[in-house]
């Protein structure tokens, strides 16, 4: 069965997939419209005002426990946010930061393969499965085990 997927970059390098069935809209904001809470652990990075409600925003390269680029980050540099939603009763939001949206591509279940063992170990867990798109290895997104790890991370604190 084939499913629809929203093709995005992480830290410049890092192809990702995330199913559209998991994702509420793309927003942008400024930094700087972030607000961090004090004690909260990587790669949470604040609450940013959504239309009167607050959002978690966590930095999906931080979670996958990519390198960081030496790109200088200041507040006034505009972010792109991907809403994910939990799919649970509860139906809880998170805000991903991403570099870069490249569109929509629709693939077959049978597309994927494993995650390769090399792959760190902090990034396979969010990782179910890997394919190759335009030439380029794209990983795709285990959304449910994020909002695991987060919501374990934001208890323990």
């Amino acid at each position: 069965m084939a499913k629809d997927y929203f093709q995005i970059t992480v830290r410049q390098s890092l192809g990702l997939l995330i199913p559209i069935s998991e994702t509420v809209e793309v927003v942008t904001c400024l930094r700087k419209e972030i607000c961090p809470i004090p004690g909260v652990v990587p790669p949470l990075r604040g609450v940013l005002n959504q239309r009167g409600r607050l959002l978690w925003i966590f930095g999906l390269g931080d979670a996958l426990n990519l390198p960081q680029t030496t790109k200088r980050r200041r507040a006034q540099d505009q972010l792109t946010v991907v809403i994910l939603s939990s799919q649970t009763e509860a139906n809880i939001r998170l805000g991903a930061v991403v570099s870069s949206l490249q569109g929509i591509i629709t693939l077959s279940e049978a597309a994927f393969g494993e995650v390769p063992s090399q792959f760190r170990p902090q990034a396979r867990r969010f990782l179910t499965g890997i394919t190759t798109v335009n030439e380029r290895k794209t990983a795709l997104v285990d959304t449910a085990s994020i909002f695991q790890y987060l919501q374990q991370t934001i208890l323990s604190v």
